[in-house]
């Protein structure tokens, strides 16, 4: 058995707080026994989210246009779907290559997933989405992504990367999906 396929993780978010193991599976297994007692007290101690009704966001004083985070996914029927937790994006990505798409589509994704009310996108979701809308160029995926600065905040390693969107990333991301709507 090689030292890869021995590897096991375990990624638990208690809202993006994250508490990530990794390490061969006996690691990660042992180490789970001695955390689940505080796991399970920290989720059944977790509040819950709080959701405020439909438009309940206040109009701005002396501002026109609602804040950026006011929208929500249902604002964005027509771009994308939530299936089974995953976002899909039902238009083609604009883009006249592969790392443009990309970038596009990790940028969708993430406004998306901001709308859900996760800050925080997976490198293998974009890497899925990718895959999904053909623009996937696994060589230089990361590079890509990273090369971003303006738009994204990449963290973690390996297969528990992440990004975020800065703020110009959201007013891009917001554009691009706007411009798709």
């Amino acid at each position: 058995m090689t030292q890869e396929q021995d590897q096991a993780r375990v990624h638990i978010s208690l809202r993006d707080g994250v508490l990530e193991l990794q390490g061969s599976e006996s690691f990660v297994s042992s180490q789970l026994k001695l955390l689940e007692p505080l796991i399970k007290e920290s989720f059944n101690s977790q509040p819950a989210p709080h959701i405020p009704p439909v438009n309940s966001t206040p109009p701005l004083a002396g501002n026109s246009t609602p804040p950026a985070g006011a929208a929500n996914l249902g604002d964005y029927d027509t771009l994308f779907a939530d299936a089974d937790g995953k976002i899909q994006i039902l238009k083609t990505l604009p883009g006249t290559n592969k790392a443009t798409k990309s970038i596009n589509a990790a940028l969708l994704l993430a406004f998306a997933n901001t709308l859900k009310g996760s800050e925080l996108t997976p490198y293998t979701d974009v890497r899925d989405l990718c895959s999904a809308h053909a623009c996937l160029d696994s060589g230089n995926f990361s590079k890509t992504m990273k090369a971003q600065k303006e738009h994204f905040i990449v963290s973690g390693s390996g297969s528990g990367q992440t990004i975020r969107l800065t703020v110009p990333g959201k007013k891009k991301a917001k554009e691009v999906a706007d411009g798709l709507k």
